[in-house]
């Protein structure tokens, strides 16, 4: 009985040690990804992005004429009716394709 007790004993410390490797590669884990997630925001400032884009790739900010409008409350209209078309034409092949099966 007493080889069993040390036995059982000896499981539930390798269970425990197991455990505590394992809570320290989580908190390893965890302050790795919150520094990712801080360089993530540092590096994804918006005044940062536009001086790389101005220092390095030469960009600039679009000139008065260079900027044009598109007035999308018309075309949206159209869009919707052309997706309606091309779904009710996709949904009509497949019915063709099915009766051609049978």
């Amino acid at each position: 009985m007493l080889m069993v007790i040390t036995y059982r004993y000896n499981m539930i410390s390798e269970c425990n040690l197991e455990l505590l490797n394992l809570k320290t590669k989580l908190n390893t884990v965890q302050s790795n990804l919150a520094a990712t997630a801080m360089n993530v925001e540092q590096n994804t400032d918006l005044s940062k992005v536009e001086a790389i884009a101005k220092q390095k790739l030469g960009m600039q900010k679009p000139d008065k004429n260079q900027v044009v409008y598109i007035d999308t409350s018309k075309d949206s209209n159209i869009i919707k009716e052309n997706n309606t078309n091309i779904f009710q034409q996709v949904v009509q092949k497949i019915k063709e394709f099915v009766n051609n099966i049978k």
